[in-house]
């Protein structure tokens, strides 16, 4: 894609996202289903001006992550936050640990993971590590060991068991 072309394509993005929010504020909408609407109308399901490039899907990306966090924080009340106290943080910090910790444990303990695969496959990530692509294999020293099956490498040293 060229740059005019790109350049072109991200104007149009932006003037008809702001433009659609501001529309969905009138009718009493949150302004993201304006934006999404906008996405729609001008993506390939409807009139097809704006095709998903790769730096497209790139800034959405970064987009997402950088303004959908700034908004959060925007809309934060930091005193109302500090009057709901030690509940709330306990709940918060809870609902955060306690599913990664219980998926650690089964990874690594119930299923017998690699330490590694184990703490990727819980960590918070948009892209989550499948462990269905490694299998236990064995080796040509007649020990096991984890194998990437989409190209047969060996992945980890470590031992497992068949």
């Amino acid at each position: 894609m060229e740059v005019h072309t790109f350049l072109l394509h991200l104007l149009i993005i932006l003037l008809s996202a702001r433009l659609f929010a501001e529309l969905a504020v009138r009718l009493q909408l949150p302004a993201v289903i304006g934006e999404l609407f906008a996405g729609i109308l001008l993506g390939p399901s409807l009139l097809g001006w704006v095709s998903p490039s790769d730096a497209i899907k790139l800034l959405a990306e970064i987009g997402i992550i950088i303004l959908l966090l700034f908004e959060v924080g925007l809309d934060t009340d930091l005193q109302r936050l500090m009057r709901t106290g030690l509940k709330s943080f306990l709940v918060a910090i809870i609902g955060f640990v306690a599913p990664l910790l219980l998926g650690f444990t089964f990874a690594y303990w119930v299923f017998g993971l690699p330490l590694l695969v184990a703490m990727l496959m819980v960590a918070p990530s948009p892209r989550p590590v499948s462990a269905s692509r490694y299998a236990c294999s064995p080796t040509s020293n007649g020990n096991t060991a984890w194998r990437d099956r989409s190209s047969s490498a060996l992945w980890s040293s470590m031992t497992c068991s068949v």
